[in-house]
């Protein structure tokens, strides 16, 4: 009997880890979270959510479905987060020049970066004709929260083909 007990015990166990999220994809949706809050409040003062369309950083990154689907969920109040395959996805041309769909803003998240007690996150936010400003965020955990210590460094623009 006691046995029987062991077994389900470890498979129930190894069913819950299998469906879990590791401590790294919590604090990087916890931390894209604070990133996306901020730029949705430095780029519009609409009380509706702001379109945000969001890829990867760096060549052959991906960020988990599981942190996609939670980062949509957690910031649903002020953006409209749509992650994407393609530029084309978001990027629409209007009176002769190319604009983000929807009035709303282009970014791409890098990975979250561990500094000590912080962490490092750069984020590019599309400028036009395949050009980037790379916003650089420190954040520190205040509670449950992650936030910006302050307005996030510019550390310059970047061309970056589809």
């Amino acid at each position: 009997m006691w046995r029987a007990k062991a077994v389900i015990a470890v498979a129930v166990g190894v069913a819950f880890g299998c469906t879990s999220q590791s401590p790294s994809q919590v604090r990087a949706g916890d931390v894209y979270d604070a990133a996306v809050r901020w730029l949705a409040s430095e780029h519009s003062d609409d009380p509706d959510p702001l379109p945000m369309f969001v890829e990867p950083r760096g060549e052959g990154t991906a960020i988990k479905l599981e942190v996609q689907a939670d980062l949509v969920d957690q910031v649903s109040d002020v953006a409209e987060l749509r992650f994407i395959d393609a530029r084309e996805e978001a990027i629409v041309t209007e009176d002769d020049h190319d604009v983000v769909r929807d009035d709303g803003i282009l970014i791409r998240l890098g990975p979250v970066i561990e500094d000590g007690d912080r962490v490092r996150l750069e984020v590019d936010r599309w400028i036009g004709e395949e050009r980037f400003t790379t916003l650089v965020f420190t954040l520190r955990r205040e509670g449950d929260v992650w936030k910006p210590l302050a307005a996030p460094v510019v550390s310059g623009v970047i061309e970056v083909p589809e």
